[in-house]
């Protein structure tokens, strides 16, 4: 069937349910949904075929955005047996790896991720030399320098989520507004997001969830997530 016309604003679809766009996990973590999201992750998990690469990855990158770590883990070495050399799994590796405090893990993976995306022998040096002097922080400082070079064309939710990593929260919220302003409604830069958890308890996170113009029941789930 046709795909249906996207809807013109976030506040619309919100306030006129149309059952075409109820069922997406984007949506219902907007919606501040999170039970319905993880039975909707639950559900594609059951069904999913375990001989698609594609699609045990979409599960993965719906899992890590939702703070499912140890399933996203799984769901990534899941599509590494089928595709080794699966860039995006490793991402989703490196990500989680991160989250559970296992560093080491953790950037290896990204070190895999950024060779099978072109990286140099060069460019790897570099990464491990920032990560020597720094850490791990010194990666998103680096990767923050890199994405704002490329900005409009780079995602301005990723930079405003390494601005929150780094703890530059000015900016963070500077590059928040700019991300919602857009019509990237997935579960990744919802405000459900665990991203955003050390945005949540300042004023201005109330402030840019009421320029969204979402139900006031809406804005209290997510000013009531931890």
């Amino acid at each position: 069937p046709p795909t249906p016309p996207a809807p013109q604003t976030l506040s619309h679809l919100a306030t006129h349910p149309d059952p075409r766009y109820q069922t997406g996990t984007g949506f219902l973590a907007w919606m501040g949904r999170r039970d319905e999201v993880f039975a909707t992750l639950e559900s594609d998990l059951e069904g999913a075929n375990p001989l698609s690469t594609l699609r045990q990855l979409a599960i993965g990158y719906r899992l890590l955005a939702n703070g499912d770590f140890e399933r996203a883990i799984q769901q990534a070495k899941n599509a590494l047996a089928l595709e080794p050399q699966s860039a995006d799994a490793w991402a989703i590796l490196s990500v989680a790896y991160r989250q559970l405090g296992r560093e080491e893990r953790a950037f290896q993976a990204f070190l895999r991720t950024q060779r099978l995306l072109g990286s140099t022998p060069g460019e790897i040096e570099e990464l491990k030399s920032v990560v020597k002097g720094s850490g791990l922080q010194g990666l998103w400082r680096y990767h923050l320098d890199h994405n704002q070079q490329d900005y409009p064309y780079h995602r301005p939710d990723l930079i405003a989520c390494s601005y929150t990593k780094l703890g530059e929260i000015d900016k963070a919220f500077e590059w928040l507004a700019r991300a919602w302003a857009l019509p990237l409604w997935g579960s990744e830069n919802s405000p459900l997001s665990w991203v955003w958890d050390p945005l949540r308890s300042d004023p201005r996170f109330e402030q840019l969830l009421r320029e969204q113009n979402l139900p006031e029941k809406v804005i209290q789930r997510h000013l009531q997530v931890r």
